[in-house]
């Protein structure tokens, strides 16, 4: 696939999921931070009121016609064998680049968030989750990662994978767990 943008593997990529959790005070300064914005299928809705974006894949089946119309570059993907996240994921990889951010990830579907979580799972890019309260990073086996937390503050820990965690500090500290 051909870059929309001029973009390389370190750029700034937001992709744009359905999920309407995200306080919309917050959703501008994350859309104006990315190099270049793919929208899956009903994220384009979300994010429209404030920019295009350059990409928009799915099946078609939750993006409004005015989202499908203004988009940069729309690709109607039909397959049912894969969510609309795993096919905007896959257009990132195609792209080249080896890091994304995800909005609209939980919304009020729990099918649709675990889903979400599945393909994130799935792909070779390391994946910032933009949460409600909070941000989620998506880990592999292979990775390591040190997070500092502030005092009181709470953190969860949700194995995807087989994975080897180690968290010291907390009230529960775990050792390599598996």
């Amino acid at each position: 696939m051909e870059n929309p943008v001029d973009i390389g593997p370190e750029s700034k990529i937001l992709i744009a999921l359905a999920g309407e959790d995200l306080p919309l005070v917050v959703l501008p300064a994350w859309l104006a931070g990315a190099d270049l914005i793919i929208a899956a299928d009903g994220g384009a809705n979300l994010i429209l009121p404030w920019i295009i974006p350059h990409i928009v894949i799915g099946d078609g089946d939750s993006v409004s016609t005015a989202s499908r119309e203004s988009a940069g570059n729309w690709i109607h993907d039909p397959d049912q064998e894969t969510t609309d996240c795993d096919k905007a994921l896959d257009v990132a990889v195609q792209l080249g680049v080896t890091s994304v951010t995800l909005v609209g990830v939980e919304g009020d579907r729990l099918d649709h968030v675990l889903s979400t979580l599945s393909s994130c799972a799935k792909s070779p890019l390391l994946i910032r989750l933009v949460l409600r309260s909070g941000l989620g990073y998506v880990l592999r086996a292979a990775d390591e990662r040190i997070f500092e937390a502030q005092e009181g503050q709470t953190i969860s820990v949700l194995p995807l994978t087989e994975s080897e965690v180690s968290i010291s500090g907390v009230n529960w500290p775990l050792e390599r767990q598996s």
